[in-house]
Parts: structure tokens; C-alpha cells; sequence
């Protein structure tokens, strides 16, 4: 009986040495990019274990269940934020849980100019690839009226 005990505690410490020994690899490998770097979108809502998961499909980590714990571990599982980041071959898992919390995603500009009337305006904005489309199909009347209630809703006057 306490041969197989011995065993057990030997064939234990030998799992668990192997499962650490595995984790300290994953937190000192660099993510896996052939390109040097990519463009990962976070969207709202998005959980860690989802993000590690698509992660290890894509072949960017190894183990995504890692990461997962190691956010849960440290508190930051909770805390991603939605956005475009860039992620880099140099990155550590510490340094990309770092930075989806950090919330330091990639920011993109448009230029509008002073005196454009809304069909420049609507081309500029048609013709920039990083934003969305959801004004497609609004006249421009009911664009104007949208903007002017979203304006009058953020000013903070005093009730009559």
C-alpha cells in the first residue's frame, strides 16, 4: 500500500513538474507571426479564453488555456478592451495580456475639412477603409437631424 502511494506522489510530481515546466516555456516564447507583425481586432465583449483560443487556431500561441489562467491569475482576464491592436513576433503573452488591457489600440485619422459640404464629407468618410458602415441608405436630412440631437443630448443645460 504505501509502495503505490510512493507511486502516486512520484508519477504526481512528475505531471506537475512537466505542466510547469511547459508554462514557464509558453510565458518565454514570443508569439508566433511569419509576417513580423498583424492587426488583431478585440471586439466588445470579447472574453480571454476566447481571445486565446482564436489565438492558438490562428497559431499565434501555443497553449491558449495559459494564457487564459495566467489572466485569471493575475485579475486582468476581466479587463481586456475592445479594439484594433497590433500584435508583434517580439511580444511575450505577459506583453499581449499587457496590452489588450491597456486598451492601446491602434487609432486611425480622418480629415475633414473646414467648408465641405456633406457630400464631401460622405465621400471621405465612404472612402476610408478602417470605418464602418452604417450610414448607408440615411439621406443627408435625416443625417443633419441625427447630429444636431446627438449634439443638443451632450449639452449640459439647465432644466426649464
Amino acid at each position: 500500500m504505501s509502495r503505490l502511494l510512493g507511486l502516486l506522489v512520484i508519477l504526481l510530481s512528475l505531471g506537475l513538474g512537466w505542466a510547469w515546466m511547459l508554462y514557464k516555456d509558453f510565458r518565454t516564447t514570443p508569439l508566433q507571426i511569419s509576417q513580423g507583425s498583424i492587426i488583431y481586432q478585440v471586439d466588445k465583449g470579447a472574453t480571454l479564453r476566447g481571445i486565446a483560443q482564436d489565438l492558438e487556431q490562428a497559431g499565434i500561441i501555443r497553449d491558449g488555456r495559459f494564457l487564459a489562467w495566467y489572466g485569471r491569475y493575475t485579475g486582468q482576464a476581466n479587463r481586456i478592451r475592445a479594439g484594433e491592436y497590433r500584435l508583434t513576433d517580439d511580444l511575450l503573452p505577459d506583453g499581449l495580456l499587457a496590452l489588450l488591457v491597456s486598451g492601446k489600440s491602434i487609432s486611425h485619422s480622418l480629415t475633414l475639412l473646414e467648408g465641405w459640404n456633406m457630400r464631401q464629407v460622405r465621400a471621405a468618410v465612404a472612402a476610408h477603409d478602417a470605418l464602418e458602415r452604417t450610414l448607408e441608405g440615411v439621406d443627408d436630412e435625416e443625417l443633419i437631424r441625427l447630429h444636431v440631437e446627438h449634439a443638443l443630448s451632450n449639452l449640459d443645460l439647465p432644466a426649464t
